[in-house]
């Protein structure tokens, strides 16, 4: 293994020459997290930064810097290295026999590792510096690379350097002094995410082969999970109107999910539904001896050994988190004839008809969550008692979790679940075009050029609301206006008097228009696109309930 380790190294160092990427001194990496330092105001830095990471330079343009957190080194380190160096002890069950099914990858092709590298976006590098793009001009064809990643097959492991990383804290909401409020980020060495990505896309290829996994999990899935989810979920509620009856709803949290659960709970459930040994041993190695360091104010921690949890950042944590948690859904929804449960990753919600269902639910799954070490957070879950029957609204019912009652939604109230508000008599929410429209503001204003701003405006404005517009959360004239301010500002770009013709900003760009979409009729095309995708679901509850809700639709429109 010291072999191929010096061979990884001196792939990596031949790159380092090539590109003149010098390692940071001790002094530079003793440091904390630091700032792009990108001069907004210097067209030549802006316009340069654009094309080399355009995703980097909008964020730096159209963001504030983000909150840092204020903890100091000693208690962040402390606080992760009781997280990470805390081996849990699952509840010892006995493994069931595991099916006999094919390797999961035995080798992989110059194609396939090109493919995977063309789709990674060009994010931070790791500490050795070299980026995505750097890889890509390197070695185009990927021989190189896929050479290496052969021989981490072969030898079921990866090299030692591979498994340092750096993880930032990016705040989620609330308290900035409370570090349960941060998401760790682990930024490894780009070599290492490909593998990965590799491994993620094989192991997700065949978990959907074999149909391993549980249908109500939709994270990491080639599924449009948080359209479905949000349909069944949408039409659970809806049917309490319909039916003019009760229907109930619990929205679960699970404190640090991904940094808590043991390794042996995923090794065990790579074993359980019939993963080779070569592959399993492979992942074990992945996580044997790795090490990471938290970045503070103050400089990095020391090493921390990551002993529990997979790492956030790391392709292969999502797939291997929803192998982890495979069993709990399996056993919510057994002996149930309609959908109880629906989990995107670790967003768990739970529906019932009756609330001493629910309640038995709530207690199957906070149970079946600890035999795996995994906890859920009463402070950041939330029940939705909805009554179809005169006066039709929010009920006060109480549900405990673990003896502590979850809080209950009122009428007006919403629970954020993938993206989507969700509650009953929920107003209509205008933040997504509003955003649309400080976007419009920031790229039209910045020092891009025109091209540039145009091409930012496709990429990464008008992509903001597509979701928005999946779900009719506004109307069309709703989408209109997004409309009406970014013909404004385009035209002011192109030098265009404002009664210019709108053919120009939206014909085809072959015929020599500027090829921009139209929010409004986006608006419509996204619902019968979304309509399309949910009546072909593989998913048969939700292709079920799609043609359900359209046939009613058409009837009461029709008047029959």
């Amino acid at each position: 293994m010291s072999i191929f380790n010096d061979i990884a190294q001196g792939v990596v160092s031949a790159v380092q020459e090539h590109f003149r990427l010098s390692a940071p001194s001790k002094n530079d990496s003793s440091t904390g997290i630091r700032s792009s330092g990108l001069d907004l105001a210097n067209p030549q830095k802006v316009q340069q930064c654009y094309r080399w990471n355009r995703r980097k330079c909008v964020r730096a343009i159209t963001q504030p810097s983000s909150a840092r957190c204020p903890v100091k080194l000693e208690e962040t380190f402390n606080y992760f290295r009781g997280i990470w160096e805390t081996v849990g002890s699952p509840a010892e069950r006995p493994l069931p026999e595991p099916p006999t099914r094919p390797p999961v990858v035995e080798i992989l092709s110059r194609d396939f590792v090109a493919d995977c590298l063309r789709s990674c976006e060009n994010s931070s590098p790791g500490e050795d510096l070299i980026s995505y793009r750097h890889w890509r001009e390197i070695d185009p064809s990927c021989t190189v690379l896929t050479r290496l990643f052969n021989i981490c097959l072969q030898v079921a492991d990866i090299p030692a350097s591979w498994k340092f990383s750096r993880t930032i804290l990016i705040h989620k909401k609330d308290e900035l002094d409370r570090l349960d409020n941060w998401r760790p980020i682990s930024l490894s060495n780009t070599i290492y995410k490909l593998f990965t990505k590799c491994m993620a896309r094989k192991l997700s290829d065949w978990c959907e082969m074999n149909e391993v996994l549980s249908s109500a999990q939709k994270g990491f899935s080639p599924f449009d999970g948080v359209l479905e989810h949000n349909f069944l979920l949408a039409q659970h509620l809806e049917s309490a109107r319909r039916v003019k009856t009760d229907k109930f709803t619990v929205w679960l949290d699970i404190s640090n999910a991904f940094g808590s659960v043991p390794k042996q709970v995923i090794l065990d459930s790579l074993v359980a539904c019939g993963v080779d040994v070569d592959f399993v041993t492979l992942i074990s190695n992945i996580y044997e001896g790795s090490t990471t360091r938290v970045l503070t104010e103050e400089g990095p921690t020391p090493p921390i050994k990551i002993l529990s949890g997979v790492k956030q950042g790391c392709p292969l944590s999502g797939i291997l988190f929803n192998l982890a948690i495979d069993k709990v859904l399996h056993t919510i929804q057994e002996n149930r004839e309609h959908r109880a449960v629906l989990a995107f990753a670790d967003d768990i919600v739970l529906m019932s008809d009756s609330a001493a269902d629910l309640q038995e639910l709530i207690t199957t799954t906070s149970d079946e969550l600890r035999a795996l070490c995994l906890h859920l957070n009463p402070r950041k879950c939330a029940t939705l008692h909805l009554s179809g029957r005169v006066p039709t609204g929010s009920r006060n019912s109480t549900f405990l979790l673990d003896g502590v009652p979850v809080s209950a939604l009122e009428d007006g109230e919403e629970y954020k679940y993938l993206v989507k508000p969700a509650g009953f008599f929920l107003q209509k929410n205008f933040r997504t075009a509003n955003e649309a429209l400080s976007l419009i503001e920031k790229l039209c204003g910045s020092q891009l050029s025109q091209w540039q701003k145009l091409d930012a405006l496709k990429t990464f404005m008008f992509p903001t609301m597509s979701f928005a517009m999946r779900t009719a959360q506004l109307g069309k004239t709703d989408w209109a206006e997004v409309d009406l301010a970014a013909r404004r500002e385009i035209k002011n770009i192109l030098s265009l008097p404002s009664n210019a013709s709108n053919h120009y900003i939206y014909g085809n760009r072959k015929l020599g228009c500027c090829g921009l979409p139209s929010a409004a009729q986006d608006s419509d095309y996204y619902l019968v696109d979304s309509a399309f995708k949910l009546l072909t679901s593989k998913d048969e509850e939700v292709a079920i309930q799609a043609l359900g809700q359209l046939t009613r639709t058409v009837r009461h429109r029709l008047g029959r």
